[in-house]
Order: C-alpha cells, then structure tokens, then sequence
C-alpha cells in the first residue's frame, strides 16, 4: 500500500468559492496513492467541510483520512470544530485503523501546550485572535486551557493505543510535533509544539520497544525528519499556503 502524507493544505487560500480549482490543485499530487493522510490545516471552520467535500472528489474513490489543525479551529470554538467533522468518516481523530495484520493508523489531533520555550510568546499566535474560546480569556486562563486540551488530546492517544500485543508498527497521525526540535526557532516552540502527546508516544514507545513507531505531522511548514528513539521517528510536512503537496510517500 502506498501512501502519501500531507499537511498544512490552507484549500482557502486556493478558493472558497470555486470547487474545480480546489480540485485541480489537489488532483496533480494524488497520482499512484492508495491511501491519503491528511495532518490537518486543511481550512478554517466556515469553509471546511466544503474542502472535504472538494478532497473527496477531487480523490476519485481513493480513501483518505485526516486530524483538525489550528486553523481548521479558525473562526469556531474547540470543541465545536470538531463537532463540525465528528460524523465523517475521514475523521480519525481517536480512532484506530487496521492498515494491515500488524500496522495500524491512529489519528489524534493535539494542540500546543507552552510546555517548552518561553510560555509569554504565546501571545503572538493568532490562535489567540481567531479561535473563539481563546480570545475571550486572559493570560492566565489562556496558559491553563491550551495545557488543558493538550492534556486530553495525550489522553485518547493513550486509550486507543492500549492494546498493541498484535502490532508491529504504528502510524500516528497529528498537527502538532510532539517534540520541540521540529522547528529550528525556539520562539516558535510555545505554540508549534505538544509536549503533552510528545511524552504520551515516548512512555508508550519504551513499554513497547518491540513496536516502531512512525509520527507524521505538520504545523511548522518546514520538512524535517529525525529518530526520537530507536522505535520511534518523526516527519514534519512541507507546506506552502494554498499550495497543496505532499510531503512523504511510504510503504506499508
């Protein structure tokens, strides 16, 4: 099976309105896949199931799954973006796929917690601007409710990875890089990383050394690979606005 991994698509900076050229970009890049995943960015709340909508026929049958990125949050609150998208099948957030006997894909979407870096640039997201449940709070409000949905996003990774007695490989799916060298700018770290999920993969990969763990992201638009520890690696998916690509094609 092959499959691509993409991420960082912002379909809204290609069009909102015109769904042949939301089509005609993501067709080039589809070529020879059997399976899609999606690691989240693809839009902001108002136009995102319509990209989806555009995703599906621009794939033309062939499957795909995604997780929500903070810009798909744009414009709604939390836990409304993913109410927004909980009935779609694509969705994978929390949930576990079998890809074959011995691999499976698991998808949770995460969320930067100011774990690592200085916490006060924080400030200079527009997260803080455009999802609504985070504009409205002060800075202390605002550090305890990103640790907060971090906290839960580490908690369903941990409960649909709990039984791997049959797996050999894992795919995880998510926005965020768990781990802060991901991105080469230690001002960007408080909001372009979840240290939360970080920790959750490294206890889980160590309790299961006989298990590879392969994590495939996005968030910071850079490429950017590297081994965490001897079961476990990370990818981090190029991206330009509007300009859907993909960033990793594997085997399964």
């Amino acid at each position: 099976m092959k499959i691509g991994i993409c991420s960082d698509l912002h379909l809204n900076f290609v069009s909102s309105e015109y769904k042949g050229a939301v089509i005609n970009a993501i067709r080039p890049i589809i070529s020879g896949l059997d399976l899609l995943l999606i690691a989240g960015d693809i839009s902001t709340s108002i136009s995102l199931n319509w990209h989806l909508d555009c995703i599906t026929e621009a794939l033309g049958g062939i499957p795909y799954y995604f997780v929500l990125g903070n810009h798909d949050r744009w414009g709604s609150k939390y836990y409304d973006s993913h109410k927004l998208v909980a009935r779609r099948p694509e969705y994978i957030h929390g949930q576990r796929i079998q890809l074959t006997p011995d691999t499976i894909l698991v998808g949770v979407n995460g969320w930067f917690d100011a774990m690592v870096g200085d916490p006060q640039r924080i400030y200079d997201t527009n997260d803080l601007v455009y999802v609504n449940d985070l504009c409205e709070q002060n800075g202390v409000t605002i550090r305890a409710r990103i640790r907060e949905w971090a906290a839960e996003e580490a908690k369903v990774l941990r409960k649909i990875l709990g039984d791997l007695s049959c797996v050999k490989r894992v795919l995880v799916l998510t926005h965020y890089p768990p781990w802060a060298n991901a991105n080469d700018d230690p001002k960007y770290y408080p909001w372009s990383v979840c240290v939360a999920v970080g920790k959750a993969i490294t206890e889980i990969a160590l309790q299961n050394q006989g298990v590879q763990f392969d994590v495939f992201c996005g968030h910071t638009h850079h490429k950017w690979e590297s081994k965490v520890l001897d079961n476990v690696t990370i990818s981090v998916q190029i991206a330009e606005y509007g300009e859907p690509q993909i960033g990793s094609i594997i085997e399964v």
